[in-house]
């Protein structure tokens, strides 16, 4: 017999995420830093079926004011084969219960060839951390490996590291970064603290540096979720740019992935045309190109079908 059981306790969603194969981003972690940093509401919604958990979904509240609200799901939901449908009836009637007017699923899975996105698929690279540290080392590409190279006759060495003063020059860089570029990234530096130390057996968070000496050169925050690993932040000093820094903080991950056990490394996300630079760098460390399913959404209401043809309009 099923049973719905809803806000379980973080252990126990996050174990449970964990033997699915899930996304950090459904994580209490990455939830619950974003409940008390930027103010996000969000539920949980588990489906257990024999004491095994079968489908899982954490639900972030979104919406247009006076039209509507939207329930969001960044990168799941997560179940196992067997379980019910992404949005499933069940599911959406419990969400149409609670007054949301619009389901949006960005499921972190394979695509299968099939036509079950609405705004395009998302790519990434997967980098498959069970074929061994000199397997690893050989499908870097040779730039690469030169690279890692140049950066151990520098002296430069990678670490983890939760120093206040390391997350504080990171989170700075992160900022000049995003000003140089002109963009604005998603992490602020409360997040990015919040990040690197909550977390639990299942899933937690990672900083890493690359110095020489007492200069640093190049950082990257990670996350672990059961048995992969997910790039969410990284930034290098470009005036240390000949010390290949990032390439070698790079080849750190892997190889720290790697040493623990995890099956995957995923770099999350590329876009060849409109952000070229960024899929070079992360193609050269011998990964595979994957296109993801993308989003998937079902209307509730009216209300629903509006938003919904304002968001295919806008894009993701």
């Amino acid at each position: 017999m099923s049973q719905w059981v809803v806000n379980s306790t973080d252990d126990v969603w996050d174990d449970s995420l964990a033997k699915l194969g899930g996304h950090p981003l459904q994580s209490t972690l990455w939830g619950s830093a974003r409940r008390e940093i930027d103010g996000i509401v969000d539920h949980r919604f588990l489906l257990v079926e024999k004491d095994q958990v079968k489908f899982m979904a954490r639900v972030e509240e979104r919406g247009i004011a006076g039209l509507g609200r939207v329930a969001w799901i960044p990168k799941g939901p997560a179940a196992t084969e067997s379980g019910p449908p992404v949005l499933g009836e069940g599911f959406t009637e419990i969400l149409r219960a609670r007054g949301f007017d619009l389901v949006v699923a960005d499921r972190w899975a394979r695509s299968d060839g099939e036509a079950t996105t609405t705004v395009g698929r998302p790519r990434t690279i997967f980098i498959d951390l069970t074929l061994g540290s000199e397997a690893l080392w050989k499908r870097l590409d040779s730039k690469a490996r030169s690279s890692v190279s140049r950066a151990r006759r520098e002296c430069v060495e990678c670490e983890q590291t939760r120093d206040p003063a390391d997350l504080a020059w990171f989170t700075d860089l992160c900022r000049r970064t995003e000003a140089e570029k002109g963009f604005r990234g998603p992490g602020s530096p409360a997040l990015m603290d919040r990040i690197v130390h909550g977390g639990n057996a299942a899933v937690g968070g990672k900083l890493f540096v690359a110095r020489v000496g007492s200069t640093r050169a190049s950082g990257a925050i990670v996350i672990r979720c059961g048995m992969s690993l997910h790039y969410f932040w990284g930034a290098s000093d470009r005036s240390h740019a000949r010390l290949q820094a990032g390439e070698a903080l790079q080849w750190a991950i892997i190889e720290w992935g790697h040493s623990q056990g995890l099956s995957l490394y995923d770099m999350e996300g590329v876009d060849p045309e409109g952000n070229p630079g960024v899929f070079q760098f992360k193609k050269k460390f011998g990964g595979n190109v994957v296109e993801l399913e993308g989003q998937t959404s079902v209307t509730l209401s009216w209300k629903g079908q509006l938003i919904d043809r304002v968001r295919r309009v806008k894009g993701p």
